[in-house]
């Protein structure tokens, strides 16, 4: 009998969007454990004690990976969420604090990637087609139903 090793927590990620309702996103590169060259979510794993659905978390992953600071940082909401890593079958679940934020597309000169494959900005028509899990899909088109008209 093999037996999964399931790995729980929590983690912060946030939507950046542009005011042509653009989403800006992150290519895991081919060697991450993770979801390897899918698109996903900025953020990363809360640390154990902290209380604060991954504010903090958020700002220092978002400096680390981009370099810069977003602004109108705003709770979404809790999802559900899990991933099964390929190269060993690990499976890690636990819930992803969501937040939007407002991303100007004129500032991408000014972000370096520190982490991932690539970065861009995607269109709501253009999710479907995305190599992404289908639980940020799910968020992502959440996230475009709850924007204004």
């Amino acid at each position: 009998m093999v037996k999964i090793m399931v790995e729980r927590n929590q983690a912060a990620v946030v939507v950046p969007i542009t005011s042509d309702k653009k989403v800006f996103l992150q290519r895991k590169d081919l060697g991450y454990p993770w979801n390897p060259g899918m698109w996903c979510f900025f953020g990363g794993k809360i640390e154990q004690g902290k209380s604060d659905r991954g504010a903090d978390t958020l700002t220092r992953e978002l400096f680390e990976e981009l370099g810069i600071e977003l602004k109108g940082v705003k709770y979404f909401g809790s999802r559900p969420y899990f991933d099964i890593r390929p190269s060993d079958g690990r499976r890690r679940e636990g819930a992803l604090e969501v937040y939007t934020a407002n991303f100007d597309n004129g500032r991408m000169s000014q972000v370096r990637l520190k982490e991932g494959a690539g970065m861009s900005l995607y269109e709501r028509s253009e999710i479907w087609g995305l190599h992404m899990v289908p639980h940020n899909k799910d968020i992502l088109l959440e996230v475009f139903r709850s924007l204004p008209q």
